[in-house]
């Protein structure tokens, strides 16, 4: 496995866009597991009293 946020870019990316190939596996999973606790549920949250 190739961990690619320690290397550097000579440019910057255009339009703030960067790569898929260029995120590294830890940051994908992370970003699956916060889209993921995103979703709404039917469950709820009620406050006993």
């Amino acid at each position: 496995m190739q961990d690619n946020h320690c290397k550097s870019d000579k440019q910057w990316p255009k339009k703030g866009k960067v790569s898929a190939s260029k995120i590294s596996v830890k940051y994908a999973i992370l970003n699956r597991i916060g889209a993921l606790n995103w979703v709404p549920t039917t469950h709820t949250a009620d406050v006993a009293t």
